[in-house]
């Protein structure tokens, strides 16, 4: 397999297993109900921070390249399994706006200048976004959900640099 194939087929690999992370999370840690969950939502966390990282990263020459494809293999694996009828090309559209939204939590998340709890910004949005609905009123132990989401960062960061390693 060319080095081409195999970091797409990791970095595949890592979404989707993100997305399992991901759910589980929300299922064991915050009670919600697996119906109530916008399973796209998952995708495009877990793809937006995948992507994020590997732009940094990355060894390829031709990220982008690699990443559509990487986006291509996902959302195809993906929206079969969905509750909802969405199209690849509403979802790729959804997607790049999460994409941005995510990119600017998770620059303020490693800024260590940022005096404020990133972590819990870019955790309140994916909850509002997974759940469709405001975060306002639910009571998070946002230690917890803080230490959750910076290890799910943490170990991102770590699966990308150990993709590119493998494949240099």
């Amino acid at each position: 397999m060319l080095k081409k194939e195999q970091t797409i087929e990791k970095l595949t690999r890592q979404t989707i297993g993100g997305q399992s992370t991901l759910l589980k999370f929300l299922q064991n840690i915050l009670n919600e109900d697996r119906d109530d969950i916008r399973h796209i939502e998952l995708t495009y966390f877990s793809l937006s921070v995948t992507t994020f990282f590997y732009l940094q990263f990355g060894g390829e020459e031709d990220k982008k390249e690699l990443l559509d494809e990487v986006n291509h293999t996902v959302f195809s694996k993906s929206i079969p399994a969905l509750q909802e009828d969405l199209r690849l090309e509403q979802a790729q559209n959804e997607y790049e706006l999460r994409l941005e939204e995510y990119s600017n939590l998770i620059v303020d998340l490693l800024d260590e200048s940022n005096e404020d709890t990133p972590v819990v910004s870019l955790f309140i949005h994916f909850y509002e976004s997974t759940m469709q609905m405001s975060a306002k009123d639910k009571i998070f132990d946002t230690a917890k959900v803080g230490r959750i989401m910076s290890k799910y960062i943490i170990d991102n960061i770590k699966l990308v640099k150990k993709s590119v390693a493998a494949n240099n």
